[in-house]
């Protein structure tokens, strides 16, 4: 019936109601890719990294990773051994070369040992974060003790302030500055260029290498740390050289 009545339509009108239809499936398929765009996932905005990847540009200023995949640093200071929560989380993590013993309810401890198992166990720990958003998470005990950076006379820390920027400048490095971008590089780095980011923790990378450079400033102050615990106060410096 409708194939007839637009048999019967004059070959210009047949042309117009093309269009028209042909406009009206565009616009659904636009509306519908917006839709898909603004839905939120599970985990954040990477479920596949690839998708970053194939979609970065210019206009891409939000974040490149979940609020949830910004927790993972936790997880990789609990496979470090930490006794508890260190805080800046990333900065502490990156410049521990050896002198946090805090972080070890004082006892002295292998920097390079404690590396190696956030190495060798980064990968298995990433891929669970992507798969299920809860595996982001640190699960540090309840009665576990709060740790931090001591506030120095220069805020921020001039060694973390430039521990970041050796992450950053290698980071918007790659691939043609395809991540220049992100709004949190060091998170970003954690999971879009996670051999970057290991690189960084030691064993004489560039990464790594710059990171000692900043530890070494011998016009700041030297990076403290302590931990609370049960009303004590334990504190250890950083080296600086």
């Amino acid at each position: 019936m409708e194939a007839d009545r637009l048999a019967a339509m004059p070959p210009p009108a047949r042309v117009a109601l093309g269009r028209v239809v042909a406009a009206c499936l565009a616009l659904g398929f636009a509306a519908l890719a917006g839709v898909r765009a603004a839905l939120p996932r599970r985990g954040g905005a990477p479920a596949n990294l690839a998708i970053l990847d194939d979609a970065m540009d210019d206009a891409m200023t939000v974040q490149c990773v979940s609020n949830d995949q910004v927790q993972f640093v936790g997880v990789l200071q609990e496979i470090a051994g930490y006794a508890g929560y260190a805080t800046p989380s990333a900065g502490v993590l990156l410049t521990d070369r050896g002198a946090y013993a805090a972080l070890f309810g004082g006892a002295a401890y292998d920097p390079e040992a404690v590396a190696n198992a956030v190495v060798d166990a980064y990968d298995d720990a990433m891929e669970a974060c992507l798969n299920d958003a809860s595996s982001c998470y640190p699960s540090f005990a309840a009665d576990a003790p709060t740790c931090s950076l001591d506030v120095g006379s220069d805020m921020p820390w001039p060694q973390i302030s430039c521990t970041e920027d050796c992450v950053q400048d290698l980071f918007f490095a790659m691939d043609n500055g395809a991540y220049a971008t992100c709004e949190d590089p060091v998170a970003a780095a954690m999971f879009l260029t996670p051999d970057l980011f290991k690189s960084c923790l030691g064993g004489g990378s560039q990464c790594s290498t710059c990171i000692d450079g900043c530890l070494a400033d011998a016009d700041a102050d030297a990076l403290a740390v302590s931990c609370a615990t049960s009303g004590a106060k334990t504190k250890t410096k950083a080296r600086s050289n």
